[in-house]
């Protein structure tokens, strides 16, 4: 059954990365915010430092593994965020392998008192590599089992493009709307001989930070300020013939946040009998001092439940301390008030 697995799992590698590469998904979506949209670059209003990591599918033969770092700033002189994130995913059996290293820019418009809106942009310089010895294709097998040789026209292993992306963010100290549009350029990214070309991104996400009755939000930084609220959110996103929605809460009862989500969109169907339900996925964490950690867990519930180990997934944040924003110039930037672990 595992080598079974391991088949299937390097079909889809093949049929995914070599031709049709999907993103990577974090479930901490609002914890990997520069990935989420260019225009999160600055929104801490200070510096902030995040580390991301997620393991997918670990008892399904090779996991899928993605390491991330992330640094941005935002500059009150010029009203502006820049970043820089360097990430790494490796893709099961195949060891299909992904290094990334992105700039950000946001330019953040104050529109009235209550509203502010940020576009940002991200330029994106990929390196992919592929292990063919690690691969098996569909024709190295017949009805007397594994005969080895196929006729796959394996001649690049290692590919380098560049790729850009935009996106926009508009909020209020209670609601947030944002969008972002990823692989504007649409890189040639495949392995084969082909112009096959990776396929434009498109997700939109909003929410809502809805203080708790009895605990009036405030902008104090001590850390024995306590802060209830309900945060709902949602991101819809597609790429190609796929599309996707995560749905759910997190509750903050700080210092501890925790939360509820839904990933799927099971009104849509790919196939005959085949629902598009992916994962439940319950998160918690905790912040001290501008450090925060959280831990979120997928459990699968679609057709691989009992063979993937659904998806562990890790954030780290630290945000370094007011940065240049003293004084005055303090109320001139609204907090964002997406459910993320930082305040301001």
């Amino acid at each position: 059954m595992k080598i079974l697995i391991q088949f299937v799992l390097s079909i889809l590698i093949i049929n995914t990365s070599v031709s049709y590469a999907q993103d990577v998904q974090f479930s901490q979506f609002y914890n990997a915010p520069l990935y989420l949209n260019p225009a999160f670059a600055g929104t801490s209003h200070s510096s902030r430092a995040i580390l991301n990591y997620r393991n997918q599918w670990p008892t399904a033969g090779k996991p899928f593994i993605t390491y991330a770092a992330s640094f941005d700033h935002f500059f009150s002189k010029y009203s502006s965020g820049v970043g820089l994130m360097v990430m790494q995913n490796k893709e099961g059996t195949s060891k299909l392998k992904s290094t990334e290293i992105s700039g950000f820019y946001s330019y953040h418009i104050g529109l009235n008192e209550n509203w502010t809106f940020i576009p940002g942009l991200q330029a994106t310089y990929v390196q992919q590599s592929i292990d063919y010895s690690k691969v098996i294709f569909p024709d190295q097998y017949d009805d007397n089992g594994f005969i080895g040789g196929t006729s796959e026209p394996l001649n690049l292993s290692k590919r380098n493009y560049f790729d850009f992306s935009s996106g926009g963010l508009l909020y209020s100290e209670v609601f947030w709307f944002g969008f972002s549009y990823h692989h504007i350029n649409r890189p040639r990214q495949s392995f084969l001989d082909d112009n096959t070309r990776l396929p434009a991104e498109m997700n939109f996400h909003a929410g809502a930070r809805i203080p708790i009755a009895g605990s009036p939000r405030g902008r104090s930084t001590r850390i024995e300020y306590k802060e209830k609220a309900f945060m709902p959110s949602i991101l819809y996103k597609t790429q190609g013939k796929f599309d996707q929605l995560d749905l759910g809460i997190n509750v903050l009862l700080e210092p501890v946040q925790f939360g509820v989500w839904y990933r799927g969109l099971p009104v849509k169907r790919y196939e005959s009998g085949l629902t598009n339900a992916e994962a439940v996925i319950g998160l918690i964490g905790v912040v001290i001092n501008g450090f925060s950690f959280c831990y979120s867990y997928d459990y699968v519930v679609s057709r691989l439940n009992k063979r993937t180990g659904g998806a562990h997934e890790i954030s780290l944040i630290y945000i370094f301390g007011e940065g240049d924003q003293k004084g005055k110039k303090k109320t001139k930037y609204k907090r964002l008030p997406c459910p993320s672990f930082y305040k301001l």
